[in-house]
């Protein structure tokens, strides 16, 4: 049995979500991209 071992460090905020006047579906592209890019690949 080989054991990989992961380790994934994140600094903070990954989506600029902050921004007060993002509409409700460009936040959910950002989220749907960030999903793609980043969590997709480690899991």
């Amino acid at each position: 049995m080989i054991l990989i071992k992961h380790l994934f460090l994140c600094g903070g905020d990954m989506v600029a979500g902050q921004k007060a006047s993002l509409s409700a579906v460009r936040l959910d592209s950002l989220w749907e991209v960030f999903g793609e890019m980043v969590l997709s690949p480690i899991f």
